[in-house]
């Protein structure tokens, strides 16, 4: 036995090696994988079609779930879960339903070892066969572009202070009496050294993955993100100032406004979908009052293009001839 020491600097796009929360190169491939899923995204919405994204991750759903949460995907699919085909019955109703009420695309991401059976191939051909012509699917595998480009500025700071880290230890190590090996890594925001000893009891038996993965705690957040019906993102509130308008008969306008809580928009009170919405009325000036009617909330996406019924006829906001709005 020579006893050398000998440290271990977690390299992998696909985040899983144990004893570190992130590995270096991982983000990089994040980062080309949601630029190149945005163009698909702009394809996608231009032509009314939904993508199967197939990512890079071997038996670790890292890439997938992240780029997911990046790009807003309807449905991600890990090999930490699997995928049943009650999943798909479910994800592909869900795809059928948007269209049907004006959904102009649709994304599926996928980690390359989410299933043996239910590939980005076969999600792709079940999908087209169930969407009675709503929408086309297509199928796009990003392969290994997601290895290379230059790397992020994360990843490179992080080599450089892990590198750091791991000369000093093998110089302390080399003047020991008794010289230990270790791999290094980046838990909690500090960065710690676990015995190489350790190695094989904290790999997940049933793939090439870490037993314990705190990135996992985001799953629930994506899939709460992915329900039909929910705003993206949540916790945001979009509010204007309330604007004096000249003597006329002048109207309110509303610009583009992207509505991401369910709070309120000036003083008209969303409660959520399906329910009632009502507007008190809001004096602007001498006599001039906005107008109150009762109206059922059914989109949150845009409130320049919010579909709000009342009684039957739906409610657009007009668009002032004489008044200057500063939204």
């Amino acid at each position: 036995v020579l006893g050398l020491p000998i440290v271990c600097l977690p390299a992998a796009i696909n985040n899983d090696l144990p004893g570190t929360e992130l590995s270096i190169g991982a983000d990089t491939a994040l980062n080309n994988i949601v630029a190149d899923v945005d163009k698909i995204k702009q394809s996608a919405v231009a032509s009314g079609r939904c993508f199967v994204v197939e990512v890079m991750g071997r038996d670790c759903g890292y890439l997938a779930l992240m780029s997911g949460l990046a790009t807003g995907a309807e449905r991600v699919y890990l090999p930490e879960e699997g995928i049943s085909l009650r999943d798909l019955e479910t994800d592909v109703s869900d795809l059928k339903n948007g269209f049907r009420h004006g959904k102009r695309l649709g994304l599926v991401i996928t980690s390359e070892h989410a299933d043996p059976v239910y590939t980005s191939g076969f999600i792709k051909e079940l999908f087209e066969r169930e969407s009675e012509g709503l929408f086309q699917m297509r199928q796009s595998i990003l392969g290994h572009i997601q290895q290379g480009g230059d790397p992020s500025p994360f990843d490179r700071i992080q080599s450089t202070r892990l590198a750091s880290k791991s000369l000093e230890y093998l110089i302390e190590q080399a003047l020991s009496d008794s010289p230990s090996s270790a791999f290094i890594g980046l838990e909690h925001g500090k960065i710690v050294f676990t015995p190489l000893s350790q190695f094989p009891d904290l790999i997940d038996p049933d793939g090439q993955r870490p037993r314990e993965q705190t990135w996992m705690a985001l799953l629930p957040l994506a899939k709460v993100m992915a329900k039909p019906g929910l705003p993206k993102p949540l916790g945001l509130v979009a509010t204007h100032r309330h604007q004096q308008f000249p003597k006329g008969n002048c109207q309110r306008a509303a610009k583009r406004h992207t509505l991401t809580d369910l709070t309120t928009f000036g003083h008209l009170s969303l409660k959520g979908e399906g329910k009632e919405a009502t507007q008190p009325l809001v004096p602007l000036t001498q006599g001039y009052t906005r107008a109150a009617k009762r109206h059922t909330l059914t989109d949150l996406t845009t409130f320049g293009h919010l579909s709000l019924k009342g009684e039957g006829k739906e409610a657009r906001p007009h668009r002032p001839r004489s008044a200057r709005l500063d939204w």
